[in-house]
């Protein structure tokens, strides 16, 4: 199952379809919508090419030898029912035949994924007219074109408009973001109806659970169990009290102001949720992991074995007093920070503190001193519930501390620039989830999996996050192969010698391409190669502009021969303007 970090949005696909053979290519430029099949693919190039349905057709993948035909023999045939989003990769190709007599091959490449609202598909751009039915193929149609019919961007437009694909219901429950949501909705019925049946037991048991006092709550414990929660805390001088006493001395200790505060400054903010819905409903259903993960909720409230969990009256007393406004906002910027840092270290591994707090102040809008982000932290670290620590004014993960492998990233790293999306939601969802969900240029690897190995879905899921997480950190070409075989081992598979391990390193460099790396700190390699060409087609501008202009350089300095030209072209100044 994919997980939930990414929001649901609806996307096209930017299509250049060209007619192979053609000279000077026919072509045309088209957004398709998502969820359409390859038999609505088909309708919108038999429309915008002038074929008229009167042919069978084909879809041919060559990089998954995959074929998605149209059989009359077949009253259920694929191309009806398969939808194309699970091939349409960015920077994919494939081909399309109409017509196998004159056999009409059209090369269609997959160029960019747009944000596409409409559920029809829309022509930006052509080269080139209607083709001619039945003319005998590509070399004969050059002997009528003069009878092709002019293509008309805005008259075609017209007439897509009126294919408009309609999702149903049925569709919409199998998409890959529905999933999800179905899953959500489950677990919240689940839920619901467990809270329902805490709600009724309590009700027809009400004396059950009305506890007055912590204290009271620690008597209906073992001396053994009492032992476990002083020990948790930290507590001494206990282990000679009878267990009547022990319980009065831990509830003191528990309950003291300064004591209480400090556990609740440790506290996250998913248990303060629980435990302030516990105070409303006065009793609530906790998921059983939940609680054996908090010492701040087994320690102030009680549960049973039905999964209540209910709190009493002088702990309540206590909370309420404690949690002023300004107690509460003081928290709210911990957690605030503490779901920064973990995304951080997810991204980055290691960042300066200085880099940090600009990093918060751009998603927060609002303006954090260095000093208040590294005191938080320091409270973070305290808490020891967070993967990180702070050292030599860096936030760094935890994991990087063993035999000072944050000094050897940290050199890799070197000047490049941090990653930092837009959206903060996408941000904090690294740190929440602690991997990279599967999007449009890496499900490819998903998908590879399953149809070149007969893997299910959650199986080549599981093997994703796996190497996705050896790429994130560095791990060679080489070590990625012997991780997959193992990994395949483990569902009975073997990478088969030959071809099928030439495409499995092909996979695995397109997944390295597109994977967010600690060393390149967040950024892809295929963003950091494609800032690259954008700064050297920005530079050979430059060089144009200025190629045929005279340079008024400062006359009080002199320029040697082999310096670097003043211009900013990046050549030597005797190759560039010296005799200018």
């Amino acid at each position: 199952m994919y997980s939930q970090r990414k929001d649901l949005y609806m996307k096209g696909y930017q299509l250049k379809i060209t007619i192979k053979g053609s000279r000077p290519p026919i072509w045309r430029r088209v957004i398709v919508p998502e969820m359409i099949t390859f038999a609505d693919l088909d309708k919108i190039i038999e429309e915008i090419f002038g074929w008229t349905h009167e042919h069978l057709y084909e879809f041919y993948f060559s990089s998954i030898d995959e074929t998605f035909a149209l059989d009359p023999d077949l009253d259920d045939n694929d191309v009806d029912t398969v939808y194309i989003d699970e091939w349409m990769w960015e920077g994919e190709q494939f081909t399309y035949i109409y017509d196998f007599g004159d056999y009409w091959e059209h090369t269609i490449c997959v160029e960019k994924i747009v944000s596409y609202e409409n559920r029809y598909p829309i022509v930006l751009k052509s080269k080139g007219p209607y083709m001619i039915e039945d003319c005998g193929g590509i070399y004969d149609f050059y002997a009528t074109i003069d009878d092709a019919e002019a293509f008309n961007l805005e008259d075609a437009n017209r007439q897509l408009k009126k294919y408009s694909f309609k999702i149903s219901e049925t569709d919409k429950n199998n998409n890959l973001h529905a999933e999800f949501n179905n899953y959500i909705d489950q677990y919240l019925e689940e839920s619901s109806m467990k809270q329902q049946l805490a709600e009724k037991i309590i009700a027809d048991n009400p004396d059950d659970f009305n506890i007055s006092t912590l204290e009271e709550m620690f008597l209906q414990y073992s001396k053994e169990s009492l032992k476990t929660i002083a020990k948790h805390h930290k507590f001494t001088k206990y282990s000679s009290l009878k267990k009547a006493e022990l319980s009065k001395w831990l509830s003191n200790h528990l309950l003291e102001t300064s004591y209480m505060k400090r556990i609740l400054e440790n506290t996250s903010e998913e248990e303060i949720e629980y435990f302030e819905d516990a105070l409303h409903r006065n009793s609530i259903w906790i998921p059983e992991d939940l609680m054996a993960d908090s010492l701040f909720l087994c320690t102030y409230g009680a549960y049973n074995q039905f999964g209540i969990y209910y709190i009493p009256d002088d702990v309540q007393k206590k909370y309420t007093e404690l949690m002023t406004a300004g107690f509460r906002k003081k928290l709210k910027r911990k957690w605030m920070l503490a779901c920064y840092s973990e995304s951080a270290c997810f991204l980055y591994g290691i960042i300066p503190l200085d880099k940090f707090t600009e990093i918060v102040n751009f998603y927060e809008k609002e303006t954090y001193s260095r000093k208040e982000v590294q005191e938080l932290l320091a409270c973070l670290e305290e808490a020891d519930i967070y993967a990180f620590t702070l050292k030599d004014n860096l936030l760094i993960d935890e994991e990087l501390l063993e035999d000072d492998l944050y000094k050897n990233l940290l050199n890799a790293q070197g000047n490049v620039p941090f990653y930092v999306p837009a959206d903060e939601s996408e941000f904090i969802a690294y740190g929440e989830f602690n991997c990279e969900d599967p999007n449009e240029y890496t499900q490819r690897f998903i998908l590879y999996l399953q149809n070149a190995y007969n893997l299910t879905e959650d199986e080549s899921i599981e093997i994703f996050y796996t190497i996705q997480d050896a790429i994130r950190a560095n791990y060679p070409i080489e070590a990625l192969l012997d991780m997959l075989e193992e990994l395949f081992d483990l569902y009975g598979k073997k990478i088969v010698r030959g071809k099928k391990i030439d495409k499995a390193i092909g996979e695995l460099q397109k997944l390295m391409r597109n994977t967010r790396l600690l060393a390149l700190r967040g950024n892809t390699l295929a963003e950091i190669q494609q800032t690259k060409e954008e700064k050297r087609l920005d530079r050979s501008v430059v060089v144009q502009e200025t190629s045929n202009k005279i340079i008024p350089f400062n006359s009080k300095k002199k320029i040697y021969p082999n310096d670097l030209c003043p211009c900013g072209s990046g050549k030597k100044y005797k190759n560039c303007c010296k005799n200018k």
